[in-house]
């Protein structure tokens, strides 16, 4: 004897099963980059770097910059800009250009970069990581 009302109910209980696996295994949201560094070099420029985040198709840059800085500087609080989206886990940001080269530099860069995923959302953020320019190599940079 068979049961239609059962093996229908069955079989859509085996459908919805498969559905959500098949999601479930297509939906592998980007983690947050990790171990973001951030170094002043030689050419005028501030490289930062990072442990790729599994996932991401790009990612975003941010930076805020300080003029006077603080003990109790909460970075929580700056004004980021985003500067760049990238597709590899590197950037160099060159902060003395042609253009800016006549005004003062400030004396801390703060930089976190997110993950992007396929679709374009941001979806994890870094620590953050900094650079000071001390007199000494603001004028270096300068002349």
């Amino acid at each position: 004897m068979t049961y239609p009302l059962f093996s229908s109910l069955l079989r859509s209980i085996v459908i919805l099963s498969l559905a959500g696996f098949i999601a479930l295994a297509g939906d592998q949201k980007a983690k947050a980059p990790d171990s973001l560094k951030a170094e002043l070099t030689d050419q005028q420029e501030i490289q930062l770097s990072w442990m790729g985040a599994d996932n991401a198709a790009q990612f975003g840059i941010y930076r805020a910059e300080v003029n006077t800085v603080t003990e109790d500087l909460d970075y929580s609080k700056l004004e980021f800009t985003k500067v760049e989206v990238v597709k590899e886990a590197k950037f160099t940001d060159k902060i003395l250009t042609e253009s800016n080269k006549d005004q003062p530099l400030p004396s801390l860069f703060v930089y976190y970069v997110t993950a992007i995923d396929k679709s374009g959302k941001e979806v994890g953020k870094s620590n953050y990581a900094e650079v000071s320019l001390s007199t000494k190599s603001k004028e270096k940079m300068l002349n």
